[in-house]
């Protein structure tokens, strides 16, 4: 009985590993990549719920790192010629790019204006 018990339970133990490996957000993680280099997938463990992608821009030069996160904060900040950004998701393998900002959706739509009014002459 005794020996069932221990069996039971390593059993019990061994299971909960499994379903929390099946659980685990995963994320592409790397120190320092490219815009098109993704780094490797990467179970986060459960108490990591963000995969996160920062980018920190100076003048020519864009240092990119993926990893895994407890907290996360979307944004952009900018002082002179360093801007520093982060986009945060909850699904797996989703930290490939940046989310779109206002600024960006404001900067796109002034563009097919100005094309728009140039193609059709208004």
């Amino acid at each position: 009985m005794k020996s069932f018990m221990i069996h039971f339970i390593i059993g019990i133990i061994y299971l909960n590993l499994i379903v929390s490996k099946i659980d685990a957000l995963q994320c592409y993680t790397c120190e320092t990549c490219s815009s098109t280099e993704l780094g490797k997938q990467t179970n986060c463990t459960s108490k990591q719920p963000y995969c996160m992608k920062k980018k920190l821009s100076a003048v020519v030069v864009d240092l990119i790192s993926r990893d895994c996160a407890e907290t996360c904060n979307d944004g952009k900040s900018s002082l002179a010629v360093v801007s520093n950004e982060m986009s945060c998701c909850q699904t797996d393998l989703c930290n490939t790019g940046f989310k779109p900002t206002s600024t960006n959706l404001v900067l796109i739509a002034s563009l097919f204006g100005f094309l728009f009014s140039q193609i059709f002459k208004l």
